[in-house]
């Protein structure tokens, strides 16, 4: 008998999900809190089908047969990266929280779902399966931003007439920009230029898979978009040095490159895009964080069902 591996997704996981995501949505709905018995029961019922599996491989205590033979090698084959998923979106939890667009139950939700979900399964749609949960976020966050960006338009709508509708969305778009990218911006965009460029020269000088993935151009741009006021101050204060590092960089890559200029040009290049990526998304970034942090940190707006939501699309798309 072949025993499928998405058939091990189904019975070993997706059950325990769902059962997870339908109480967690309803509790929260309800009271606006998530408990912390469910989040723990996701929790050590992954751990617990991991371990197992990992004992009985080096055991070898079901030699002869086919189900635990194929529940082996299918769960130990992304092991390595499912342990490092779920310590990324640990550290991304939290800092989430941190900045207050989520509360404490939202993260550790977000945790769980992690967990249970299989690395495999996302080969649907091909993510990085060293952070594969980032199209987790994405399925958690797009739905929930289009819905309740409609919510407030509606609300908007039922207030105002079209034309303050338009000049009070300009003017507040206008205000973030000018705020985050006024005439102050020009004295940190060389230090995120440096930070782009030292991870590059760094990804390209070393071997392993795991620091490539962390060092590679995207989980740069969501880390400096994450920690952006923390780099921003840190790049304020160290002006001199970025300078003198900049330059450290450029005639380190420029000796490197030697007579081959197209690969100098190439970093320069996605360096600075690097830069102007950051600098046009984060006033987006921001608004989307004030606009999570009225809605869902203080808690006007239940956010488990739309985590179950992304699990949901995660698992079938």
């Amino acid at each position: 008998m072949i025993i499928h591996e998405k058939a091990f997704n189904a019975i070993l996981f997706f059950i325990v999900l769902c059962f997870i995501g339908i109480k967690t949505s309803y509790e929260d709905i309800k009271t606006s809190n998530i408990r912390n018995k469910w989040i723990l029961l996701g929790l050590i019922y992954a751990l617990t089908v991991y371990i197992f599996s990992a004992l009985s491989f080096s055991f070898n205590a079901f030699p002869h047969s086919e189900i635990f033979s194929t529940l082996n090698s299918y769960l130990l084959k992304y092991s390595d990266r499912w342990v490092i998923n779920l310590l990324v979106s640990i550290a991304l939890s939290y800092w989430l929280w941190h900045i207050h667009v989520w509360g404490a139950g939202d993260a550790k939700l977000f945790i769980t779902f992690a967990a249970l979900i299989p690395i495999g399964q996302y080969s649907r749609i091909y993510f990085d399966y060293y952070f594969a949960s980032f199209y987790l976020l994405l399925a958690i966050f797009l739905p929930s931003t289009i819905f309740l960006s409609v919510k407030a338009a509606a609300n908007l709508v039922s207030r105002m007439n079209l034309a303050e509708i338009i000049i009070v969305t300009i003017s507040g778009i206008r205000a973030k920009f000018n705020k985050i990218l006024g005439p102050e911006a020009l004295k940190v965009i060389p230090g995120f230029f440096v930070f782009f460029l030292f991870f590059r020269i760094l990804n390209s000088e070393i071997h392993s898979v795991l620091a490539r993935s962390i060092t590679d151009q995207n989980t740069l741009t969501l880390i400096s978009l994450l920690a952006f006021r923390q780099l921003n101050a840190f790049f304020r204060k160290k002006l001199k040095l970025m300078a003198i590092v900049f330059m450290l960089l450029v005639c380190y890559e420029t000796i490197k490159s030697g007579v081959f200029w197209a690969h100098l040009l190439n970093t320069l290049t996605s360096t600075i895009s690097g830069t102007c990526i950051v600098f046009l998304l984060y006033p987006l970034c921001k608004i989307i964080e004030d606009f999570y942090e009225e809605n869902i940190y203080k808690k006007t707006t239940p956010f488990a069902p739309w985590m179950f939501l992304g699990a949901l699309i995660v698992w079938f798309i």
